[in-house]
This record gives structure tokens, C-alpha cells and sequence, in this order.
């Protein structure tokens, strides 16, 4: 096996359980394994410009990268659709309210999604995919501090929006142990 295959093996086996599970969270259930299959397809392509130091973070990007391209696609192929069959597009299935199955979660959802993109998107690195202050630094190709502020911001604006959106959850939430 060449030096290519080894590094590419490697990278598949201890990372493609999670790929694929960042995949699913942003992207049709149907469409999850298409996904993580073209993240791969890139980082075969692109082997040799892997990182040796956030190997992670370089898959998360490449994973972030492949999921813009599929919603861009569904959009266009959606508007497309809706032209042919005279009727307006339908909205995208939300990815979130197949992996969220529980009340409580789907109100603190809710209040997210009255988030930014921007900020939507540093909440579930950091929550969901659990990627630290580096990783995301390198998916998002910002830097380290930047993270850490906007990250901040984000959490504080989740916070207020639970509290206008979801009255009582904030309580709920910190009886619980949980924090934002």
C-alpha cells in the first residue's frame, strides 16, 4: 500500500463516523451518504494538501464545503422543479427536526433557528460536531480568537432567543445542569 493509501485509510477509518453524522445533521437523511462519499472523493483528490497538525478540522471543512454545494443544488433543482410544474419551490426538509426528537430540544432548536447562518452555524460546530476553538477556526478559516468572541456572541443571542421565543426553557435548561 503507498504512502497515498495509508494516509487516506487513516483518515477515512478514524473520521468517517463523524463526517457522515455532520452530514446528516445538515442534509436529507437520503442524501447523508452521497455527502460524506464526495467528502472523501475530495480528500482522495487532495491527499497530499492534508494537514498533518488538524486533520479533523481539514475534513470538517471539506465536509462544510460538500453540504453548501448539495443545498445550492437542491435550491436550483428545486426553483427548476417549481418553474416546470408552475408551483413555488418547496422548502428544504430541516435537517435538525430529524435528528431532534425531544420537546425540549426542538424549543431550543426553534429559538436557534432565529439565529443567524453565521451564528447557527459556530453553535453546531462547537455543540454538536464538538470541535474545538482551532478545528473551527480552521473550518471556518478565521482565526482562534475570533472564534472564541463569536462564539460568545452567538451563545448570548441563543440565550435571549430562548427567552422571547421559549419562556421557561432557560429555566428548564439550567435546572437541568445544561447550559448554553
Amino acid at each position: 500500500m503507498t504512502s497515498r493509501q495509508q494516509d487516506f485509510a487513516r483518515l477515512y477509518d478514524e473520521h468517517y463516523d463523524e463526517i457522515h453524522a455532520f452530514c446528516a445533521r445538515r442534509v436529507p437523511w437520503s442524501d447523508a451518504d452521497d455527502a460524506a462519499a464526495d467528502v472523501f472523493a475530495v480528500v482522495w483528490r487532495r491527499i497530499p494538501d492534508a494537514p498533518s497538525d488538524t486533520p479533523r478540522a481539514w475534513l470538517f471543512g471539506i465536509a462544510r464545503n460538500v453540504v453548501r454545494n448539495q443545498w445550492r443544488s437542491a435550491a436550483r433543482r428545486s426553483r427548476l422543479f417549481g418553474k416546470v410544474r408552475g408551483l413555488a419551490p418547496e422548502a428544504p426538509p430541516n435537517p435538525e427536526s430529524v435528528v431532534v426528537r425531544r420537546s425540549r430540544d426542538e424549543r431550543v432548536t426553534a429559538a436557534m433557528r432565529q439565529l443567524s447562518d453565521g451564528d447557527q452555524e459556530i453553535l453546531m460546530l462547537s455543540a454538536w460536531e464538538e470541535l474545538s476553538g482551532p478545528e473551527i477556526a480552521a473550518v471556518l478559516g478565521i482565526k482562534s480568537n475570533a472564534v472564541q468572541q463569536r462564539l460568545m456572541r452567538a451563545r448570548r443571542r441563543l440565550a435571549k432567543s430562548i427567552e422571547t421565543t421559549q419562556p421557561g426553557l432557560a429555566q428548564e435548561l439550567a435546572s437541568g445542569g445544561e447550559q448554553l
